[in-house]
């Protein structure tokens, strides 16, 4: 979903609990990985089978002794960041004067993230630029 088109519909930040979720992280781990296509490519298919499986074990050993030390950080820049998000948020809905277009907002906002997809609703988070990028608003 890189093109402009419907983004929105598709964006982890859309979504409802799947919060900051790193999508590339699928991809970005096969970089260590790729010397292993050389340094296999001449073995028969059991050596190479029981090559590729210790590296992938041994991987994901050492995934699973760090994972308390990634999930306390994360937990704790989690707690940090929601701390912010609920000041900013509650300081620009008492900034609005008109009390029913939060509502309206909120309403908007629930009725299209309840929907499965295709969405059909409108979506709230959709915004008509006039730009095509940030490079050409500054040029305008």
């Amino acid at each position: 979903m890189h093109k402009k088109t419907n983004h929105q519909g598709f964006s982890f930040n859309f979504i409802p609990g799947v919060g900051l979720t790193d999508g590339e992280a699928p991809e970005r781990i096969w970089a260590p990985h790729n010397a292993l296509g050389s340094a296999t490519r001449q073995q028969a298919p059991g050596s190479r089978q029981d090559v590729l499986d210790a590296h992938f074990g041994f991987w994901n050993w050492l995934k699973y002794v760090g994972q308390g030390d990634t999930l306390l950080r994360r937990y704790k820049a989690a707690v940090a960041d929601r701390n912010l998000q609920t000041e900013a948020h509650r300081g620009l809905t008492d900034s609005l004067e008109d009390e029913l277009m939060v509502e309206k907002w909120e309403k908007m906002c629930r009725e299209w993230e309840g929907q499965p997809q295709p969405k059909t609703k409108p979506n709230p988070y959709e915004a008509e630029a006039a730009c095509e990028s940030p490079a050409a608003c500054i040029l305008e």
